[in-house]
């Protein structure tokens, strides 16, 4: 116990006389500093220094906001996903950068699909091309492949699309509590109309369509798809059908399309100039005169 106290004092007079040789030296002049030796195991740096690779261009930034981060595909060191794999089989696709932005928005599948190969080797033009995650590229495939031509009856040649991946809130409401859209995340396709092999435009929406065809597009839809809204579903569907394929618990689907039917023509009301003319109606009697009031002398009457 003895010699641990005697050490401790030791150590704590030499602390002592350390700082007070240093307040010394620096009352003195200061310290004495040493030159920098270089080290000979770090590589000297010659030449220019790269600059940073460019940023995306402002078209692309204005389109999926301001935080997007885009991947350039040479970057991509994976190898192609299953889902990409079985896609290229039945459509003519193009694997887009990866796309990933604020609020949720993008996926790490995605494509864009430029047309879908049929059974008997003819190309459904997608027109634009959709820029969709793989998967719902998939689905879309699968249902035009399939599915829509029974329903139609006939085979077609385009899919007039109106609007696929944009980072966005649901029906472009924007707020504190809004939901991204299935559009966001590249799972959503806006179509317009479908263009026959004749040339001939069939648009979903239409009353001037036939019902009995309206309504088939709609079944085929609805059983494909976990989301279909068309017209009479929320004001925003009134001119062109939106087709998601939503995760949902044990997968519930939303089918909400209304096939209108045109309203009535209501027919003019013509005179009938045949009729005979109508008689004036008689003429109603007059009431007959008041009794006159017999007159009295000016002495008033009295009553009883």
């Amino acid at each position: 116990m003895v010699t641990i106290v005697v050490s401790a004092m030791a150590g704590a007079m030499a602390m002592r006389a350390g700082v007070a040789a240093a307040l010394a030296v620096a009352a003195c002049g200061g310290f004495a500093w040493a030159e920098p030796v270089p080290r000979s195991d770090v590589p000297a740096i010659t030449g220019r220094i790269p600059l940073p690779e460019a940023r995306p261009p402002i078209e692309l930034r204005l389109k999926y906001g301001p935080r997007a981060i885009f991947v350039p595909d040479d970057h991509l060191v994976n190898e192609p996903s299953r889902c990409l794999v079985e896609v290229q089989k039945v459509a003519v696709v193009e694997s887009i950068a990866l796309v990933t932005g604020p609020d949720m928005c993008g996926s790490p599948d995605m494509v864009r699909l430029k047309a879908v190969r049929m059974p008997d080797g003819r190309e459904v033009e997608i027109a634009p091309a959709a820029e969709l995650r793989c998967t719902m590229a998939v689905s879309l495939a699968a249902w035009l492949r399939d599915e829509l031509p029974g329903a139609i009856g006939s085979e077609i040649k385009k899919v007039v699309a109106y609007n696929s991946y944009e980072c966005r809130p649901r029906n472009r409401v924007f707020g504190a509590n809004v939901k991204v859209s299935e559009h966001g995340k590249g799972n959503a396709l806006d179509i317009r109309a479908f263009v026959r092999a004749d040339g001939s435009t069939i648009d979903p929406t239409s009353i001037k369509e036939s019902r009995p065809l309206r309504e088939a597009i709609r079944k085929s839809a609805c059983e494909r798809f976990a989301t279909v809204l068309g017209p009479g579903s929320d004001g925003y569907h009134e001119e062109h059908i939106h087709v998601d394929a939503a995760e949902r618990h044990n997968n519930y689907k939303i089918c909400h399309w209304v096939v209108k039917e045109p309203k009535p023509v209501v027919a003019a009301v013509t005179p009938n100039t045949s009729a005979p003319a109508a008689t004036a109606p008689a003429a109603v009697p007059l009431p007959p005169p008041k009794p006159a009031i017999p007159e009295h002398s000016g002495k008033r009457l009295r009553r009883r």
